[in-house]
């Protein structure tokens, strides 16, 4: 990635929507293929205690999960075009009516994905402290008790996303030492054309969650000369 985000752009959300959102979409664009690519949410992180935390940033999430399931919003985007104002209510507040009508729904026949840019954005050059796990999902023994849903309630609105009991089998990765020029993709969910709606058994969707490196000097509890891990996030959607 050529363009890391500028104290700047980083100072407040408007910044990061005016000036690091266009960028985001181009590089989506160009490695997945989409012929449209929109950025439509992020999340600030900062791994320091609540007393010490810049406004504006939210914890890592230390916790296995996908980012939607089968009763959040991608999963139901027909449904919810289907009732008069369901949409305002459930859909992302920066993606309207009238984008979803034209680009996501269709009764299934048309493909598109949530796209999450991720980026280390802190101080230090490398990213040593708190760095985010992927789940290799062939490992992950969909259909049977393992996978779970929980709700997130966030102003008065509830969201889902799965969760997953620990198991031996399961395969992780991590990039070590990421940069700051370097920005990590994966997917959060992507439509099936043809397929129907039932995904439970083909979720199309990547578990993550962020973790304690065994050799870090320091735990969340503890000390540490790396600084505190900064990280931006961008979710965007990709429509081929």
């Amino acid at each position: 990635d050529d363009a890391r985000p500028t104290a700047s752009t980083l100072a407040s959300d408007a910044a990061i929507e005016a000036t690091y959102y266009p960028h985001v979409a181009d590089v989506v664009r160009r490695a997945t293929g989409a012929r449209l690519v929109r950025p439509y949410d992020h999340v600030r992180r900062h791994a320091a205690p609540a007393e010490h935390k810049p406004p504006g940033h939210g914890p890592p999430a230390f916790l296995v999960h996908s980012d939607s399931a089968d009763r959040s919003w991608p999963w139901r985007v027909d449904e919810l075009l289907a009732h008069p104002g369901r949409w305002s209510d459930v859909g992302p507040i920066n993606v309207d009516e009238a984008f979803a009508r034209d680009h996501l729904g269709g009764g299934g026949t048309k493909h598109w994905a949530i796209v999450n840019a991720w980026r280390h954005v802190g101080p230090d050059e490398t990213l040593e402290t708190t760095p985010l796990a992927l789940l290799d999902d062939a490992t992950v023994r969909w259909g049977s008790d393992e996978v779970m849903r929980y709700a997130i309630t966030m102003d008065g609105l509830v969201a889902f996303n799965f969760v997953l009991r620990h198991s031996p089998e399961h395969r992780w990765f991590y990039y070590p030492s990421m940069t700051r020029d370097e920005l990590l993709l994966f997917k959060a969910f992507e439509s099936n054309p043809g397929g129907g709606h039932d995904r439970r058994n083909d979720p199309f969707v990547l578990f993550h969650s962020a973790f304690d490196l065994p050799r870090s000097s320091s735990s969340r509890s503890g000390e540490s000369k790396q600084s505190h891990r900064v990280s931006l996030e961008v979710r965007c959607i990709a429509v081929w």
